[in-house]
């Protein structure tokens, strides 16, 4: 994972899974400016994590939200963590 999420309180790297050559393929893709470079990269990165495997899902689970209509601006990550930064009530 990426030193700078590690560093970060709530990262979510569940597996604390590090690695040097990962990151300095990720620092690498962030600094070139070729797509072609950079997509290469990244499929390098995604090889060594693949490699690596540094956690197995065992299970999935399917979350479910309700909310009123009146409720606008939440966010949903990738991971499920619901986001309310930029939530406000309209009055529809």
């Amino acid at each position: 994972m990426d030193r700078e999420v590690l560093e970060k309180p709530g990262n979510t790297n569940w597996s604390f899974y590090q690695s040097k050559f990962f990151h300095e393929i990720l620092e690498r893709a962030r600094r070139v400016t070729d797509d072609v470079e950079r997509t290469r990269l990244y499929q390098v990165a995604r090889k060594i994590v693949q490699q690596d495997i540094p956690g197995i899902p065992l299970v999935h689970t399917r979350g479910m939200i309700a909310f009123s209509p009146e409720v606008e601006g939440v966010s949903i990550d990738s991971t499920g963590i619901i986001e309310f930064e930029k939530v406000w009530i309209s009055k529809k």
